[in-house]
């Protein structure tokens, strides 16, 4: 009796407490991962905000007219120059028709009718 370790947690008292360890260890693991998954949650979030900080995209909507539609590349043209001489703007540039495709794509999927656009 002496020599007996003495443990303030009761977990000798019935067959049900034994299994009490193999619950916090298994909530503590859990915590662990999800503590894990935040830290990287975390830093995928801050570098895709660092790449997006200070771009800006400007959309030329298409003439109302078909008068209109035919100037559309001029109209383009006129926003990019416009831009270009804004002071604070490094740089500015026109998306073609393929580039705009290519980023509407894992959206829309390939062979979607984006002409109506």
């Amino acid at each position: 009796m002496f020599w007996r370790r003495h443990s303030d947690l009761p977990l000798r008292g019935d067959a049900s407490s034994r299994f009490l360890p193999w619950i916090v260890a298994v909530m503590v693991f859990l915590a662990v991962l999800a503590v894990a998954g935040l830290l990287a949650a975390q830093e995928v979030v801050g570098r895709w905000q660092w790449a997006l900080s200070g771009t800006l995209t400007v959309q030329v909507p298409p003439p109302v007219d078909a008068a209109g539609a035919t100037n559309m590349e001029d109209r383009i043209g006129k926003a990019v120059e416009l831009l270009r001489r804004t002071p604070g703007v490094a740089s500015s540039e026109a998306l073609s028709e393929a580039e705009t495709r290519a980023l509407l794509e894992p959206w829309l999927g390939a062979g979607a009718a984006i002409d109506g656009l």
